[in-house]
């Protein structure tokens, strides 16, 4: 097609859309979804020291919070949330210890169990497996997707006394398009805390 013939439909274009403007329409025009804007945190990290002695990274505009929950298995355990109010997320953390071997491979295999419950059915989470050598620890984060609102897992283990897992939570509609940098954000704080823990004492 040549250019000048490209005039008609430009002028017939600019008619459609002044037409659809004039007072006096009443034709409704459907709009795009809209979705929430994310205010993304900063990106700096503040350490912190849990009660149980544990010293970890988590992003500095996170708010932490340590809740009372009952655990009926009769396996100790501790709690932290991670939340991010601005894109309205957590992280829920739980910290078991003074296990013993029996108990700690209970604890793993239910955790393990948990994994699954929480990805989309029919999928499979990809895994990254990464050693703390110099605490002899091993973290495992699991990515269930952009789709998914626990985008991520992990379950990190000395193989000896504790267990330290968690889920990140996206409370409400994700819209992978908009959520990604959010989700982003949090893997990256997510691995942070895991290379950055330090046990104080004698619980590991």
């Amino acid at each position: 097609m040549r250019s000048k013939d490209y005039i008609p439909l430009l002028i017939l274009t600019a008619i459609i859309i002044v037409a659809g403007c004039l007072p006096g329409n009443d034709a409704t025009i459907p709009l795009p979804r809209g979705y929430f804007r994310i205010q993304l945190p900063d990106s700096s990290l503040q350490t912190i020291t849990t009660p149980w002695q544990m010293e970890m990274s988590v992003n500095s505009d996170a708010k932490v919070t340590y809740p009372d929950v009952a655990n009926p298995s009769g396996v100790d355990s501790n709690w932290i949330n991670i939340h991010y109010p601005t894109l309205n997320a957590t992280v829920y953390c739980t910290y078991y210890q003074t296990l013993g071997r029996e108990k700690l491979l209970g604890v793993l295999k239910n955790r393990a169990e948990r994994v699954m419950l929480n990805v989309r059915e029919g999928t499979m989470p990809q895994m990254v497996l990464f050693q703390d050598t110099s605490n002899y620890v091993s973290h495992n984060v699991f990515f269930s997707g952009y789709h998914n609102v626990i985008p991520f897992q992990f379950i990190s283990t000395d193989s000896a006394t504790f267990v330290f897992s968690g889920a990140a939570y996206f409370h409400g509609y994700l819209n992978p398009d908009s959520i990604s940098p959010a989700i982003d954000i949090i893997e990256s704080d997510l691995l942070s805390m895991l290379q950055s823990i330090k046990f104080h004492g004698n619980n590991n």
